[in-house]
């Protein structure tokens, strides 16, 4: 009967000692595939956020050409509105200066003078 209670009780110890091994194996398999998963998910979030980086970037490149652009359109115009007024204004100077010429003595010297008056306004 002592033998095989021995035998029962070195049964009994060998599978408790094996449940213990088998809970530690699948204790370390468990974390290190919880690191992994983690280590997945960290390195997706990374790559994600690199991706929405690069979107933003590229999104503010767009923004700085298309404001550069509508800089570049304004100064046409107003390069254009410039060089029409210049030209009204040298137009007159010329219809003026035709018309002084016409004049003579005191009448030529006061045309003058609006012209330069007008010229400093």
């Amino acid at each position: 009967m002592t033998a095989l209670f021995l035998k029962e009780f070195w049964r009994e110890i060998i599978i408790v000692i094996m449940g213990i091994t088998l809970f530690s194996v699948w204790s370390i398999y468990s974390n290190r595939v919880e690191e992994r998963d983690n280590t997945i998910t960290k390195m997706t979030v990374e790559a994600k956020l690199g991706e929405i980086q690069q979107d933003a970037l590229r999104k503010a490149i767009i923004d700085q050409s298309d404001a550069v652009e509508k800089q570049r359109i304004d100064a046409e115009k107003r390069a254009a509105k410039f060089e029409a007024e210049s030209k009204r204004i040298w137009l007159d100077f010329e219809r003026t200066k035709l018309d002084v010429q016409n004049l003579s003595g005191d009448a030529e010297c006061e045309a003058m003078r609006n012209i330069v008056r007008e010229a400093v306004q």
